[in-house]
């Protein structure tokens, strides 16, 4: 391998390193703004039971996902909101448990998955950033000891 492309390759691998960094670095703030959305709902939402009034199941694989039409009561008043998730044995009549903000009622959040986007975003942006750091350590070292 002549001199040129070896410079280039490296080049090619550093800004990959810096891309897939940033990439870990944008899930770790997705995941808090995720903690952040759903600690406000922790903090300031009324949890209650949403009814199934109708599901439209979405088309393709297994875990696709649905589209669920829920009625709920809020502020003394019945609400009808479409959800879109897969939940599974879920039939038409069921209860779910579901929370919304006391000063906007509109906007709910199924209230078992809480934090689950928060734990995925994290974990997920830990594994890139660790990857990215080991890697771009690797390289470091290895051409250290090449330029010697």
């Amino acid at each position: 391998m002549n001199k040129n492309n070896a410079k280039s390759n490296k080049k090619a691998e550093t800004i990959g390193l810096i891309i897939f960094l940033l990439i870990g670095i944008g899930l770790l703030l997705g995941a808090t703004a995720s903690f952040a959305h759903s600690n406000n709902f922790l903090k300031n939402g009324v949890q209650t039971e949403a009814v199934i009034l109708d599901i439209n199941t979405g088309h393709g694989s297994e875990n696709s996902t649905d589209a669920i039409f829920i009625e709920y009561e809020a502020n003394g008043e019945k609400r009808t909101k479409t959800i879109f998730m897969s939940l599974g044995d879920i039939k038409i009549g069921d209860s779910i448990p579901i929370r919304y903000l006391k000063d906007d009622p509109d906007s709910i959040i199924y209230d078992n998955n809480l934090f689950s986007a928060f734990y995925i975003l994290l974990f997920t942006g830990i594994a890139v950033v660790l990857f990215s750091a080991s890697r771009g350590i690797y390289l470091l070292i290895k051409s250290r000891k090449i330029s010697k």
